[in-house]
């Protein structure tokens, strides 16, 4: 620990844990691709989950009368 004061040593650290949180949102979507590859699942299933997913949470946003989910009155 060097010694220097209590609050440059928290500046610090919490600078540290707030880079390491930025470099792991930054390669998360090649992390998640990575990982789905080493479980047997072929190349591309992650970003192919993905844009299905915002596919359909863009026509549930569009569709004027919802039903079965947020805002719905059924």
């Amino acid at each position: 620990v060097p010694p220097v004061p209590f609050d440059i040593r928290l500046t610090a650290t919490l600078g540290g844990v707030v880079i390491g949180l930025l470099f792991s949102v930054a390669y998360m979507t090649e992390t998640t691709e990575h990982r789905a590859v080493k479980a047997g699942w072929p190349p591309g299933t992650t970003a192919a989950r993905r844009a299905e997913r915002a596919e359909r949470e863009r026509i549930e946003r569009q569709a004027r009368y919802r039903s079965g989910g947020a805002g719905s009155y059924d």
